[in-house]
């Protein structure tokens, strides 16, 4: 949807686990609109969706095409090859806030030519299907596709269709999956290697056991590892982010961004209350002019909250260290999250709609 100026950063999701993981590719901009919730078929180009009942509490349906390719955090483990623009579909409530698993019957769509056709009628879901994005699980899901007959009627197309029981994300294509694709993994430069998304400095991988591991200016200490955390994954990216992290917020970055994730033994991201860990950035002059000028409403470091969507300030201590290491001191959150983790300012717009999403913002990989 259009950018707000506060959102004109010059300078993206686990991160780019995420983009974020994600992102990136020159894309045409959205189009995006917001649509009365009343039964009847919302058409926007070659896609849409068709809406059979409709509960009292859905007032609004946001309905926004994007050019793809998607940023580069719903690639992970997974080709696509896409056949039209990708869809995002939201029902909201009065207030403009989505609502998921709203209650609402309605059918995505996507109108095809005779290429599609083709695909459809030699290999069915096999060869085309329509695909949805599971946030919760971040993973993509068949939908299941039906064949609609209606070039009889518009003269002009065919279309698959499929119900939408979740807000998100819907494309039509083929899905290729890795099967040794490791969870872990975060392909931050997927996708062209001339664009201008976030970039994959480092990655690392190691077991969880106590002490400090440094990686470059940025490093975790671990200082009380429970017996359910075994492995440790650090990712860096230089800056900025896809867009989906700077909604409603300008965010200054004083260095590249880091992502740290807690595995078990399974290699799966866990949570541990148990866990006493810090993420530390160590910094140099100006930081420590911009630390002892203004504190922690100067620079501080910032946790995404991918749950709530949100940034979230982690309680940011001044640590000398620059008379051990002859180099830096630095500034440390204690933390047992795993995440994004920032160091930089941020400003947000009080007025920013948390339903408003970006797509549009600069290059669409960012």
């Amino acid at each position: 949807m259009i950018t707000k100026k506060i959102l004109m950063i010059s300078v993206i999701p686990l991160v780019a686990l995420l983009a974020i993981f994600a992102s990136w590719l020159p894309a045409d901009a959205a189009q995006n609109t917001l649509y009365p919730a009343k039964l009847g078929t919302i058409l926007s180009g070659k896609q849409g969706v068709v809406l059979s009942s409709i509960p009292n509490k859905v007032k609004y349906v946001a309905f926004d095409t994007v050019t793809p390719p998607l940023p580069a955090r719903y690639l992970q483990g997974v080709e696509i090859a896409y056949r039209g623009p990708t869809v995002e579909i939201s029902f909201l409530n009065n207030k403009q806030e989505a609502i998921n698993y709203s209650g609402a019957t309605a059918q995505v769509f996507f109108n095809i030519s005779v290429p599609e056709k083709n695909m459809w009628d030699q290999g069915g879901t096999d060869a085309l299907a329509i695909w949805h994005y599971n946030e919760d699980a971040r993973q993509w899901e068949m939908s299941p596709t039906v064949l609609v007959a209606e070039k009889s009627n518009n003269g002009q197309y065919d279309r698959l269709a499929a119900f939408v029981f979740q807000n998100g994300i819907y494309m039509l294509g083929k899905m290729s999956f890795d099967p040794v694709f490791p969870l872990w993994f975060k392909p931050y430069n997927v996708g062209d290697p001339n664009n201008t998304g976030p970039v994959l400095l480092q990655s690392e991988f190691f077991s969880a056991k106590a002490g400090t591991f440094e990686f470059g200016k940025q490093g975790v200490v671990l200082n009380t590892v429970p017996d359910g955390v075994r492995y440790v994954s650090f990712f860096k990216v230089q800056p900025p982010l896809p867009p989906r992290f700077h909604q409603g917020v300008d965010i200054a970055y004083r260095g590249p961004v880091v992502d740290v994730t807690f595995m078990n033994v399974k290699k799966e991201s866990v949570e541990s209350g148990e866990l006493n860990a810090q993420v530390y950035f160590n910094i140099s002059t100006p930081e420590k002019k911009m630390w002892d000028e203004g504190g922690a409403q100067a620079i501080s470091i910032w946790h995404y909250n991918s749950e709530d969507q949100k940034w979230e300030s982690c309680p940011t201590y001044y640590v000398s260290e620059k008379l051990n290491n002859g180099k830096y001191d630095r500034l440390t959150c204690y933390t047992s999250q795993s995440g994004i983790y920032i160091l930089g300012k941020m400003e947000f717009d009080p007025f920013f709609p948390e339903w408003f999403k970006p797509y549009d913002k600069g290059v669409f990989a960012n």
